[in-house]
């Protein structure tokens, strides 16, 4: 746990001293956090480990918050619904559960062709949940994930997107009571700014 904690109040910094360092350059971030909106619909199936058959189903809001050459950075939340169980000391138990929490993501790409966009994005969320995920585990977690994506440009406004999760892992960051899990899977998006 304290290794993930640590991992996310670096992030939180980095983002706030970039934020203070970059207030004045309106060409790399961004005018209102709220310009852009993007939903992402993703569903991750169980993957690697024996004994782990827990699926998710999510939903990343994300809004850009910086925009560079080729590297933009979005921050939002994840909503998660977990489906399954593990096996523990050839028991089966339930993992079933609702989590919600704060979700950043860094993508790295650019336009390839007319409208199109390719890149790799890498994400993660701190998820709590409304009971202990999975079983024996604790009620929050960390979610990272990988994987490339395409875009389209539907108008000046929108896009939608398509994106192969290669590698997901979730776990608390702790020691014991940690039955972390990986998954892979996809996700769709719809981007619009206003």
């Amino acid at each position: 746990m304290k290794k993930s904690l640590k991992i996310l109040a670096v992030i939180t910094s980095s983002l706030l001293l970039t934020n203070t360092a970059l207030a004045d350059n309106s060409s790399k971030a961004t005018d209102s956090w709220f310009d852009n909106v993007e939903f992402q619909a993703e569903f991750l199936k169980y993957h690697y480990k024996d004994n782990r058959y827990v699926k998710n189903y999510n939903l990343h809001a994300l809004t850009q918050v910086y925009d560079w050459s080729i590297f933009s950075l979005h921050a939002g939340a994840t909503f998660t619904v977990a489906d399954g169980y593990i096996i523990r000391g050839n028991m089966k138990q339930n993992s079933d559960a609702v989590g919600l929490g704060p979700a950043i993501v860094a993508r790295f790409g650019g336009e390839i062709i007319d409208n199109f966009h390719i890149s790799l994005d890498l994400g993660g969320s701190m998820r709590f949940f409304t009971k202990n995920h999975p079983a024996t585990a604790r009620k929050y977690d960390f979610l990272w994930r990988i994987g490339p994506r395409i875009a389209y440009d539907f108008s000046e406004n929108g896009s939608v997107g398509f994106n192969y999760v290669v590698y997901a892992h979730a776990s608390n960051g702790h020691s014991d009571q940690n039955p972390g899990y990986e998954m892979k899977g996809f996700n769709f998006s719809l981007d619009y700014k206003f």
